[in-house]
């Protein structure tokens, strides 16, 4: 019931059928002076097509990625992006590149099986937002390393701490460098993000105090405690900066000489 059938041609189509449901079209010819002749064909329409579902998108710096939950590697899958978005598949992977901080967009999807109807569907993701670098206070030096604090600290943000010499640790926003002989220099490199906010990183260098009292390298104000003068009311001043330049460069070549591995995002100051 419902289904009917059309001829172009030598063409018949049958519409208005179920997906898979099968059905038989009787055709019959007629010609002057003869009589009529008949015959039946019996054939079914394509199956029901596979409608995507998708998990839920994971923000990334550019786009965001999701999972094809009912991937099938049997069919051909086909991505209509937005202008300036990119889509690569891997597996029942999707990743989505080329959007700006916060930009949201949907991609649709269509699904083609053999013997079965193209099927489609949509997911929508949105990049991370813009992350905000770490703010550095001026290291403190101590007898063997030195302190400094983050002067942004946002306790809803994930950090990572390293240092290309000694020992680092983090107790909220002190940053604590041991291990370090008298007035040797380290570069702490601070990152921070969270699920929605783009890695942002800035390093600064320090050193331990001297054995002999004077002043570390990069304090010279003579009175051999390492303070260089500058006060913020904790004896730290605000001389982080975003790696870039050349401390974010010697980071990386004294992380990678020590056998290190660090992924610095690098920024212009």
């Amino acid at each position: 019931a419902g289904a009917a059938a059309t001829r172009s041609g030598d063409t018949i189509t049958v519409t208005g059928l179920d997906p898979s449901a099968s059905g038989t079209v009787g055709v019959t010819v007629s010609r002057p002076d003869r009589t009529d002749a008949s015959a039946s064909i019996a054939g079914s329409a394509l199956d029901a097509g596979i409608v995507p579902t998708f998990g839920v998108p994971v923000p990334t710096v550019d786009g965001y990625t999701g999972e094809i939950t009912n991937y099938d590697p049997s069919s051909t899958y086909l991505f209509d992006p937005p202008p300036g978005a990119t889509v690569v598949r891997a597996g029942s992977f999707l990743v989505v590149s080329g959007l700006t901080p916060e930009q949201t967009a949907t991609i649709g999807v269509r699904v083609q099986h053999p013997g079965a109807a193209e099927a489609s569907g949509s997911v929508t993701g949105t990049a991370q937002k813009t992350g905000t670098a770490p703010r550095l206070s001026k290291p403190v030096p101590t007898a063997h390393g030195f302190e400094l604090r983050i002067l942004n600290y946002d306790p809803d943000l994930d950090y990572t701490v390293t240092t290309t010499a000694g020992h680092v640790t983090r107790d909220g926003d002190r940053i604590i460098v041991t291990g370090l002989e008298p007035g040797e220099e380290a570069i702490v490199i601070v990152s921070s993000s969270n699920g929605g906010t783009a890695e942002a990183t800035s390093a600064v260098s320090g050193a331990a105090a001297p054995a002999d009292g004077t002043d570390p390298p990069g304090d010279g104000d003579g009175d051999g405690d390492g303070n260089g003068g500058g006060d913020d009311s904790d004896g730290l001043a605000d001389t982080g900066a975003p790696v870039g330049g050349w401390i974010g460069l010697l980071a990386a070549l004294l992380l990678g000489a020590s056998g290190g591995v660090l992924l610095i995002r690098r920024r212009r100051a």
